[in-house]
């Protein structure tokens, strides 16, 4: 069983969001990709690994 809770939502400039607070990530099929208490996901769409942020609003030049 997953814990309830609020989500924070940081939005970093020019980069990813960040959220800390119970979390659990699954794709279309339903399956768990990511569960856990923080993590930062892509707002640039250049990441590799989307959901979630792997630098890549770097090197794309990213700005919000």
């Amino acid at each position: 069983a997953s814990k309830a809770g609020a989500l924070k939502l940081t939005p970093f400039p020019n980069g990813p969001v960040q959220i800390e607070g119970p979390l659990t990530l699954k794709n279309v099929k339903g399956e768990v990709i990511y569960q856990g208490e923080k993590c930062f996901l892509c707002r640039c769409g250049a990441s590799q690994a989307k959901p979630m942020c792997d630098g890549s609003h770097a090197k794309a030049a990213f700005t919000t």
